[in-house]
């Protein structure tokens, strides 16, 4: 079970283990999450990296919070796009 200290690395798209302050995010791989260092995430991969629902990413897609790409068919959301739109929710918060 997560703590409220444990951080989500978005950028590598991995969950990580709490640390003292000052520390570097040392990825940790999740079970079921994308691979470490993967740049086009699946919709499933970047909920479990936000933990959003699946109505609540695609309302961010859909409103265009959140960018994505279509590969072929798929509907792909670069790693880059999930880190942005968290740095927007910072800048927001103060």
């Amino acid at each position: 079970m997560p703590t409220e200290d444990t951080r989500l690395n978005v950028r590598a798209g991995v969950a990580t283990t709490p640390l003292p302050p000052g520390e570097p995010m040392l990825p940790v791989q999740r079970t079921g999450g994308p691979p470490a260092g993967a740049s086009l995430l699946t919709v499933p991969e970047a909920m479990a990296a936000l933990r959003l629902s699946r109505t609540t990413l695609y309302e961010l897609i859909r409103t265009r919070e959140i960018r994505t790409v279509k590969v072929g068919r798929c509907r792909r959301i670069p790693a880059i796009a999930l880190v942005e739109y968290v740095d927007r929710l910072l800048e927001q918060a103060g």
